[in-house]
Parts: structure tokens; sequence; C-alpha cells
């Protein structure tokens, strides 16, 4: 019996995987056979997700960060083709937020951007991600 069968009545069964792991046979073998949900490991964290080429036009994205989904669409298209469910992780983390993401116009050598800046920016970079998830990817994320 699988993990994902023997578990099903109580809860999810899943794995983080890299993305190294949707090239390897071996590796998507054992993931869709015991697993029916899966999360990135460190794909979705912002240093991935915030366009670091973009943002150097740091007045026009002053709020509004620019975002890139190239590391979390091979997740995501893996997800929604095999039918397993995706977990959205991890949007907001302290160790993996590039240092510029905190500055006046994501400048580094600009002071620290304002207490409203900063909000502004995590909730509308949230909301894109978010967005994009839900528009191009409906029902994929679970949680």
């Amino acid at each position: 019996m699988t993990l994902k069968k023997a578990f099903k009545p109580y809860f999810r069964m899943g794995a983080a995987i890299s993305v190294r792991n949707l090239f390897t046979p071996a590796h998507m073998k054992l993931l869709t056979e015991q697993f029916d949900s899966f999360t990135c490991e460190n794909d979705m964290k912002p240093m991935y997700m915030i366009d670091a080429v973009n943002r150097k036009e740091g007045a026009k994205y002053n709020t509004e960060p620019a975002l890139t989904f190239d590391t979390v669409r091979p997740y995501l298209d893996f997800a929604k083709k095999a039918g397993i469910a995706m977990r959205g992780h991890t949007l907001v983390w302290h160790n993996q937020t590039p240092e510029w993401f905190f500055h006046e116009e994501y400048n580094p050598a600009l002071p620290f951007a304002s207490r409203e800046v900063m909000l502004a920016r995590l909730e509308n970079y949230i909301k894109g991600v978010l967005t994009f998830v839900q528009e191009e990817y409906p029902g994929v994320i679970y949680a």
C-alpha cells in the first residue's frame, strides 16, 4: 500500500522537492506513486520570485515589485499535468529575501525604505504571486 493511500482518510502525504527532482525519472516515479502533494524547497521564496533584473527600474516598481515566475512554472506545470496538489511555500522568508528588496528603489546603496513602502511591497508581492497562481493554474495550489 502506498503512503498516499494509507493516509488518505486523514491528510495529504507530501514531499519537498527541488527542480532537479522534476527531471529525475526515479524521483518522479517515487513522488507520483507515494505522494498526493508536494512543495518547492526554495523556489517560491522571494529571492527567486522577485525579478532582480527589472527591479533596477526601482521607481517604477516602488511599491509593486516586479515578479518573475520562471522558477515556479516547472513545478506548477508538473502538478497540473500529474494531478498532484501543490502547497505554496514560502512566500516570505527572512533568510532568502534579497537585501535590496528592503531599500529605496531596490538599491542597497540607498537608505532602507519606509515602513509604509515595505508593507505595500509585501502586500503587492504576495497578491501578485497569488493572482498569478489562481489565474494561470487555478486549483493547483491548495494551501
